[in-house]
C-alpha cells in the first residue's frame, strides 16, 4: 500500500533498509530541487539523461 506513494518504502525491509531510508528519501527530494532532476530509485539514473 505505501509503496505506491514512496518508492523507497517497501512492505518488507531489512534493518539496513530502514536505517538507509531517511537518507535515500532526503537525497531523492533534494535532487528534485536541483537543476539536474531526481534520480530514479528503480534504475539509479536520472530520467532522460542516461546518467
Amino acid at each position: 500500500m505505501t509503496e505506491r506513494w514512496d518508492p523507497f518504502f517497501r512492505a518488507r525491509m531489512s534493518l539496513a533498509d530502514v536505517y538507509a531510508y531517511p537518507v535515500d528519501h532526503f537525497d531523492f527530494h533534494a535532487a528534485q530541487l536541483s537543476a539536474e532532476g531526481p534520480v530514479s530509485p528503480q534504475s539509479g539514473s536520472r530520467p532522460g539523461t542516461g546518467k
